[in-house]
């Protein structure tokens, strides 16, 4: 269905997720107590930290910024960010059909990461983007976060903006399994 345009791997970069690893990120206390009860000795990949299913979503998210955002490529995160804004972009289109505004900065930030599009023109996208949130009041108000979050840490290489794309793609799926396909789109990427 859809073939990510980057080819991109870690390798031997990857940190094991631990209990030890996740405690010294300092998280929310209830949020720590609930990881350790469930997997009291966890050690494992992220991709396998992502597969848990007593771990929520938001928790998920939270690693990846506070305990291994550093040590993922921030290109894995700018195209997670745009592969997941690119899955729910629809729901902007539906409710807008004659406006090209989204695609279009979902073009330009695959054009940029491919080094085909100039910095210029992927930021007039961006803010063209951000624009249209402040002229209609609407449902599409996620979408539109997150594909302009997606482009800004392309912009940026903002990690807390791919992150936040990912979550504004949940606000706005209509699909009830949308963590699970944008946790499927980060694992084919690592």
């Amino acid at each position: 269905m859809y073939t990510s345009i980057l080819a991109l791997t870690l390798g031997e970069t990857m940190k094991k997720i631990t209990n030890k690893l996740i405690k010294s990120h300092n998280p929310c206390e209830d949020r720590l107590d609930n990881f350790n009860k469930h997997y009291p000795k966890y050690s494992d990949t992220l991709s396998n930290f992502f597969k848990l299913d007593k771990i929520t979503y938001n928790d998920k998210m939270w690693v990846i910024k506070h305990a291994v955002g550093k040590t993922i490529d921030i290109k894995i995160l700018q195209q997670w960010s745009i592969d997941c804004a690119e899955f729910i972009v629809d729901n902007y289109n539906d409710a807008y059909p004659n406006d090209n505004t989204l695609n279009n900065c979902i073009k330009m930030s695959k054009k940029y990461l491919l080094g085909e599009c100039s910095l210029d023109k992927l930021k007039k996208a961006k803010l063209a983007t951000y624009s249209i949130i402040h002229s209609i009041n609407s449902i599409a108000h996620p979408a539109i976060y997150s594909i302009a979050d997606a482009a800004h840490s392309i912009v940026y290489s903002d990690m807390n903006s791919a992150i936040r794309s990912a979550l504004y793609a949940i606000d706005s799926a209509e699909c009830l399994d949308q963590e699970n396909i944008n946790l499927s789109l980060l694992i084919a990427l690592l």
